[in-house]
């Protein structure tokens, strides 16, 4: 996930959110809550505030350690949301 994020901030590419909306009920083992994938250098907090993820102290973690490390964000970055069920 790391390394698709930061190209997609490099390259200005649109990054897809697939999010579990359901009733269902999950087992204990696992949670689909968001907060439980957030990690700063692969997955901030951040991802779906824009204004504050654009920040370069909190998008740059994201870009270290993969091809585009050299790379800033571009103007043109998406993040969607996608809600399941469609």
């Amino acid at each position: 996930m790391k390394k698709n994020l930061a190209r997609a901030i490099a390259r200005g590419e649109i990054f897809c959110i697939n999010i579990d909306d359901t009733t269902i009920k999950y087992d204990e083992i696992f949670d689909p809550d968001l907060r439980d994938f957030y990690n700063a250098e692969a997955f901030p907090a951040y991802i779906l505030d824009l204004q504050e993820f654009r920040k370069k102290e909190v998008y740059q973690p994201v870009l270290l350690g993969t091809e585009c490390h050299t790379g800033t964000w571009h103007k043109d970055f998406q993040v969607i949301k996608l809600y399941w069920p469609f």
